[in-house]
């Protein structure tokens, strides 16, 4: 269901795509296949202070 969200329609233009989490893995993996997407950016989320998000250690919780 996620992958389909990838494919990126002409129409949509200018297209970004956002990843976020706490491991590195899973980043890197989700990372390349947004980079395959083919989008205008892509967007690693780091700021997000939630705490449901940021006490997990992802969001702003990567930058302790």
């Amino acid at each position: 269901k996620s992958l389909k969200k990838l494919e990126i329609d002409p129409a949509e233009r200018p297209v970004g795509i956002q990843i976020y989490g706490h491991l590195v893995e899973p980043m890197v993996e989700a990372a390349l296949r947004a980079e395959a997407a083919g989008p205008d950016l892509i967007d690693i989320n780091f700021g997000c202070p939630v705490k449901k998000i940021a006490g997990r250690g992802a969001g702003s919780g990567m930058m302790r």
